[in-house]
Order: C-alpha cells, then sequence, then structure tokens
C-alpha cells in the first residue's frame, strides 16, 4: 500500500533538548491548511511564551516511519529567547482541519543556562515515552526492534502524565531543572552540557 499523508494535522520537534538562544525545529504534515503555533511552558502555571503560524502541507508517513523517521521538511523554526527557564514546552499546533478545530502537540526542553547541583533535576524518559509510540509501524513491545524519534507521538502517546508531574514538581521546589534522558538515532553529537553536567542532590524521573 502507498504510504499516505496523516489525515488530520500532526507534529513533532527536533532536538528534544536545546539550550536557551538554540532553535528548535518543527516539522508538520496534513492536509493543507494554515495553523496557528503555540509555545508554552509547562510548570507551576502554563506560560505561553511564544506563537506564530505555519502552513501544513501533505507529507506521507514512510513505511519504514518506525525506525528510519519520517524524513519530512522543516516547517518551520521555532527560536527560544536566552532568558527562557529550563523546563518542559509544549508545542500546539492549531488549526480548522476537519469539522472542528483541531490541536496536534508536540514538545522540546529547555536546559538550564547555569546548571546547579543544588537544584532539583526533572527527568523525561523520553525513551519510555518512544518505545510505545506505534506511528509508522511496530513499537518496542510490539516486535520492533528500531525505532526513530523523527516521528509524530501516537495518540494517547502524549506526555500528558508527564505534564502533571512537572506542574505538582514545580509547585513544591519553583526552581527545578529539566533535561531528556535519551540516546536517539540521529542525534547531533552531544555537546558538553549534555553529558557533564553537575550531578543534583534530588532527580526526579518522570517515567
Amino acid at each position: 500500500m502507498e504510504p499516505t499523508s496523516p489525515a488530520e494535522p500532526v507534529a513533532y520537534a527536533w532536538p528534544l533538548s536545546v539550550a536557551p538562544g538554540e532553535p528548535v525545529a518543527l516539522y508538520t504534515a496534513g492536509p493543507p491548511v494554515h495553523a496557528r503555533v503555540v509555545v508554552a511552558r509547562i510548570g507551576a502555571h502554563r506560560e505561553v511564551v511564544w506563537s506564530g503560524s505555519v502552513d501544513v502541507e501533505p507529507h506521507p508517513i514512510p513505511e519504514r516511519a518506525a525506525a528510519d523517521g519520517c524524513g519530512w521538511p522543516i516547517a518551520l523554526e521555532i527560536p527560544t529567547a536566552p532568558d527562557w527557564r529550563s523546563g518542559y514546552y509544549e508545542i500546539a499546533l492549531i488549526s480548522d482541519a476537519g469539522r472542528v478545530a483541531h490541536e496536534a502537540v508536540a514538545f522540546f526542553v529547555v536546559r538550564s543556562a547555569t546548571p546547579d547541583p543544588d537544584r532539583p533535576l526533572l527527568a523525561l524518559c523520553t525513551n519510555t515515552y518512544n518505545a510505545y509510540n506505534d506511528v509508522g509501524g511496530r513499537n518496542l513491545y510490539e516486535g520492533g526492534t528500531q525505532v526513530s524519534f523523527l516521528r509524530p507521538l501516537a495518540k494517547g502517546r502524549e506526555p500528558c502524565f508527564a505534564q502533571r508531574r512537572l506542574i505538582l514538581a514545580q509547585r513544591q521546589a519553583h526552581t527545578a531543572n529539566a533535561v531528556v534522558l535519551h540516546r536517539p538515532l540521529h542525534a547531533r553529537p552531544p555537546a558538553a552540557a549534555d553529558v557533564e553536567q553537575p550531578q543534583p542532590r534530588l532527580q526526579v524521573d518522570l517515567a
């Protein structure tokens, strides 16, 4: 069967982790539609930090997307500012595709510009999210042996539980850093901040 474009807008972001001031690429596919893009930091409160728009275009989900990624072109580059705080950032792709308003969700993490071992560390286990993702093929619990981060998350696999725990944790500890834990395919060489950060006194694993 020939691969087809998604029937409704979908999106993913890369890289999943950036330092303040580094850009994040957004990849989208679906029926042709003009969509709003809203980026919000999810912490003790939902804080909108950036908004823009993008033209969604049809792109097929390849037969081996689960293992090799979707290979879509960059639809939009989202800038981050040097003063953005460390944390989990949700990307909402909002459009009127179909009969009702539709919202697709992607995410990324901003690392701390100045790691502090005295602050709690919230770790998002993105390997776990990806292991359960069955967009473009079998996930690792259904016979898959290799998975790519370069594809949308399946419906119901969005890390909503991580958002709830982030809200709770940041209400109790208002100055927590965030990182992602993964060894992704198609990764660029790790920066020093990715691999040689001071060990925190408290690490909360959001698996």
